[in-house]
């Protein structure tokens, strides 16, 4: 562990135990846990039946035996990758194409089991690891606190959840980190006065992972207004040749995505009926602010499904009132050049959803795993705050306390 002085061998080997309980975690019982509806839906994909199939064929009020059902989830290899994708386009576009066509390659060449679908999310998941210290090192250039922050991560229970899903949050979320730590890598390079080769390839990069993510989910749009949003606050709305680099790469990313927003705008119908349920389901208002503070929560603590007990709400009060301190202490603290695109990856996501909801009614906000993008940050934030504050003791030890909540929630919602 490169942060670590003569004498604090203990950490490096805290952390490697922590990762390892992350990788454990990861892969227990992918193979065991109930398959629930999204999944379904990625299994069927994956399979190379189309909508239209599986419905006519089980939705006609009769009984099946559980083989008639299950043969709608096993491998047909008479089905192309392209069949199965144009099937996504006419029935499902919210969802664009990238991670189920990895799914289907991926169950062609190992198996349509259950846990081997699921394995493939857990395995893209350990790559996130590294793109969580990739980031924020480009964001605080702190060994320590980007140990902290991977740590963190390893540890999550949301992240954990998501890691062992047949849903493509897992592959986002690398994608999500990969993007802005690419876009910080090309914004240095060009500040550097590198070489245009050199500058070049950093920003190819982040178009790269920028066009890459929108194929993954179209919530990328709430992390590509944040970019945009952190660039004109950093470039003082000056086109100087960051902006100019900036904006080429995104205008060049728009256009590769170009062809899958024709095929939405030809499906649009089935999109709206997709989400109408975002939009006609109404609760208080009181319950949206209590779900966005358990959903803050939930980032490091996760025991309970619904804060119905004063301990519940007192831990999850705890849990927030922590991740506020980070927050402000990483505003005051890292560096404003950086800190402040960290900063809007948690304000601008939960934003954009909560908004609509506050004015129109609605529940966008609620659903945890469109906010990706702001529970990043947190985990980011956390990891500044812990890992630098001073005494370093106190932040050794509010780690330990966070890290060993986290894996507590996470062993009990393992099973």
């Amino acid at each position: 562990m490169v942060w670590l002085p003569k004498g604090q061998g203990r950490a490096a080997v805290a952390i490697v135990a922590v990762l390892i309980l992350g990788v454990f975690f990861r892969f227990y019982g992918l193979g065991h846990k109930l398959l629930w509806h999204d999944e379904l839906a990625t299994r069927v994909f994956a399979a190379g039946y189309t909508v239209e199939e599986w419905k006519a064929a089980l939705y006609t009020g009769e009984i099946f035996d559980v083989s008639e059902v299950q043969k709608y989830q096993r491998h047909n290899p008479s089905r192309s990758v392209a069949e199965a994708t144009r099937d996504l386009a006419e029935n499902d576009p919210k969802h664009p194409p990238l991670y189920y066509v990895l799914t289907r390659i991926w169950v062609t060449l190992f198996g349509d089991g259950l846990g081997t679908l699921r394995a493939l999310s857990a395995w893209v998941s350990l790559l996130c690891l590294g793109g969580m210290y990739w980031l924020s090192r480009e964001l605080f250039d702190s060994p320590r606190a980007a140990w902290m922050s991977v740590a963190l991560l390893s540890l999550s229970p949301f992240f954990v959840l998501y890691a062992q899903e047949a849903r493509e949050y897992a592959l986002w979320t690398l994608l999500i980190l990969l993007s802005n730590a690419g876009l910080l890598w090309a914004i240095r390079r060009t500040e550097k006065g590198e070489p245009a080769p050199r500058v070049a390839r950093a920003w190819a990069f982040y178009g790269l992972m920028t066009v890459v993510s929108l194929y993954t989910s179209f919530t990328t749009a709430s992390v590509i207004l944040t970019q945009l949003l952190y660039l004109l606050f950093r470039e003082r709305l000056r086109f100087r040749r960051v902006g100019r680099l900036a904006f080429v790469t995104l205008a060049v990313s728009a256009l590769c995505f170009v062809p899958w927003v024709i095929t939405l705008l030809r499906h649009f119908d089935a999109f709206q009926i997709s989400m109408r349920w975002s939009k006609e389901i109404i609760i208080p208002v009181s319950a949206l602010w209590r779900i966005l503070g358990h959903n803050f929560s939930r980032t490091i603590v996760d025991f309970w499904p619904e804060l119905e007990t004063p301990l519940s709400l007192s831990v999850m009060g705890l849990a927030v009132a922590l991740i506020l301190a980070a927050l402000v202490f990483m505003a005051r603290r890292a560096p404003r050049s950086t800190a402040l695109l960290a900063l809007l990856l948690v304000v601008f996501p939960i934003g954009m959803l909560l908004v609509p909801d506050l004015l129109f009614g609605g529940i966008r906000s609620i659903s945890m795993r469109y906010l990706t993008p702001a529970w990043l940050g947190v985990l980011l934030a956390l990891g500044y705050f812990l890992g630098t504050i001073s005494p370093p003791k106190l932040g050794s030890g509010l780690g330990a306390l966070v890290l060993v909540i986290s894996l507590l929630s996470t062993a009990h919602n393992a099973p």
